[in-house]
C-alpha cells in the first residue's frame, strides 16, 4: 500500500531514501507530512488516511500552521514537500514514512487499534455523506413512526415514555404514544379506530400533519367514542403525510397497554362540511341521504355528539315557523339535528337529539322578523356508523 510504513532485512531503512547520505529525517518532519497526508486523503476515507490520522494524533500533530518548510498549501502533491535539510525532494510522502523504523512510529494497524485508546472514531466508507432525504416531521418523536395503509389493522402496545401531553380533544394525554405515518396520495375519505376488544388501554386518536409543532394542525381527534375507552376519527384528508398518533388518556406518567388499531376509506359526500351545504326546498323531501359519507366537523351545540355530519341550506321568511324533520332509516342509529345562522356561529339557534335509535327528530326554528337563510347539520350521535345507515329530511313551514 503506497505511502504505509515497510520494512525490510537492512533493519527498516532502504537505501537512497536520504538524500546524498544526510541524516535521517526527523520525527517533527515526518508527523507534518503524516497529517497533511491524512487530512488530504481523509476526503476518499481511505484506510491510509485513517492510519496516518490516528498516528498523528498518537504522537501529537504540529501547530495548525506549521513552518513553511513543512507545510503544502497549494501543492498538487505531498511529493512535492521539501524540507531542508530532513528530507529534502522525497519521491513522496510514502518515501518519507518508510525513512522512520517501525520502531518510532505504528504502523497501519497499530494506528487504527488507537482509536480505542483515544476514543476518537473514525470514518467508515459507509458514513460518507449520501443524498438520503431528511428526516420526516416525525422526528421529535422518541419512537420510530410505523408505517400504516387503508385497509390495515396492527396491534401494538403503549409504552416508554410520553411524547405527546395533550391533544384538541383530551388534555390529559399523559400516557405513552404509539405513532404510524399515513401516506395519502390522493383526497379521501378516512377512518381510524381502536374499537376492538384487543384494546384494553384508554386511547386518545389524532390525526396530524406537523407533529412536531408546538401549535400541531390536527385533522381529527377522538377520545371517548360512545362512551368508551376506545376512540375513532372521521376525517377527509387532502393529499399528504400524516401521523396517526395512539395516546393514552392520563392525568400523569402511565404504563400503557395493549391495542388495536384499523384504518379504513369511504366515499365523502360534497355537503359534509357546512360551506359546502346541499340546498333544501320548503316542502320538498330530500331522501336517501348516506349518514357515513359525512365528516366529523365541530360545532357550537351538542359537541360531545361526534358522529358523522351533513349539512343543509334552507331559506324560512319571516314571521313562518320551520320544522325540520329528520327520519333516520336502514342500520338503526339515532340521528342530531343542529340548526345555526352562520358556520362560525358561536352557539345554535335549535338543536335535538332522537329519543332513541331509529326515531324520527324535529327541531323546530321560531319565526323572526325578516328572512333568513338556515344551516343544517344532520348528524349521527357516535360514530362507526353502520354502511346502510340512511335519512331523509324535509323542512315545513307553519
Amino acid at each position: 500500500m503506497p505511502g504505509a510504513i515497510r520494512s525490510d532485512d537492512s533493519g527498516g531503512r532502504r537505501a537512497g531514501h536520504v538524500k546524498g547520505g544526510a541524516s535521517q529525517p526527523s520525527l517533527a518532519a515526518i508527523r507534518a507530512i503524516e497529517c497533511t497526508q491524512g487530512v488530504k486523503l481523509l476526503r476518499t476515507i481511505t484506510p491510509l488516511a485513517i492510519a496516518s490520522c490516528a498516528a498523528c494524533l498518537l504522537a501529537g500533530c504540529p501547530p495548525a500552521n506549521p513552518p513553511d518548510d513543512a507545510r503544502t498549501d497549494d501543492v498538487a502533491d505531498v511529493r512535492d514537500t521539501t524540507i531542508p535539510g530532513d528530507v529534502g525532494d522525497a519521491a513522496d510522502a510514502g518515501d518519507a514514512l518508510d525513512a522512520v523504523d517501525a520502531r518510532d512510529a505504528a504502523d497501519a494497524s497499530d494506528a487504527l487499534d488507537a482509536r480505542d485508546a483515544l476514543d476518537v472514531p473514525l470514518a467508515d466508507a459507509t458514513d460518507a455523506p449520501t443524498d438520503a432525504p431528511p428526516l420526516d416531521g416525525a422526528r421529535c418523536f422518541s419512537r420510530i413512526a410505523l408505517p400504516i395503509n387503508v385497509g390495515d389493522t396492527l396491534r401494538g402496545t403503549l409504552s416508554g415514555v410520553d411524547d405527546v401531553s395533550s391533544a384538541s380533544c383530551q388534555r390529559n394525554t399523559r400516557g405513552p404514544e404509539a405513532v404510524y405515518e399515513l401516506r395519502v396520495p390522493a383526497e379521501s375519505g378516512i377512518t381510524v379506530t381502536t374499537d376492538s376488544p384487543a384494546t384494553s388501554v384508554d386511547t386518545v386518536l389524532t390525526i396530524r400533519r406537523d407533529p412536531c409543532s408546538a401549535t400541531p394542525l390536527e385533522a381529527g381527534c377522538n377520545d371517548n367514542h360512545e362512551r368508551q375507552v376506545t376512540s375513532f376519527v372521521r376525517a377527509v384528508l387532502s393529499p399528504a403525510t400524516y401521523f396517526v398518533i395512539v395516546d393514552q388518556y392520563a392525568s400523569g406518567p402511565a404504563a400503557g397497554g395493549p391495542f388495536e388499531i384499523h384504518v379504513g376509506s369511504y366515499t365523502p359526500a360534497p355537503n359534509r362540511t357546512c360551506v359546502a351545504p346541499t340546498s333544501l326546498s320548503l316542502a320538498t323531501s330530500i331522501s336517501a341521504q348516506m349518514i357515513q359519507s359525512g365528516a366529523t366537523v365541530r360545532v357550537p351545540c351538542f359537541a360531545a355528539f361526534d358522529g358523522p355530519q351533513l349539512f343543509y341550506a334552507v331559506d324560512v321568511p319571516a314571521g313562518r315557523v320551520a320544522d325540520i324533520i329528520v327520519t333516520p332509516s336502514g342500520a338503526p342509529w339515532r340521528p342530531v339535528v343542529r340548526v345555526m345562522t352562520a358556520c362560525d356561529a358561536l352557539s345554535c339557534d335549535v338543536a335535538q337529539v332522537a329519543s332513541a335509535d331509529g326515531m324520527m327528530v324535529t327541531a323546530m326554528v321560531p319565526s323572526a322578523t325578516a328572512m333568513r337563510t338556515l344551516l343544517v347539520s344532520v348528524g349521527a350521535m357516535a360514530d362507526p356508523v353502520n354502511d346502510t345507515s340512511a335519512f331523509s329530511i324535509v323542512a315545513n313551514l307553519r
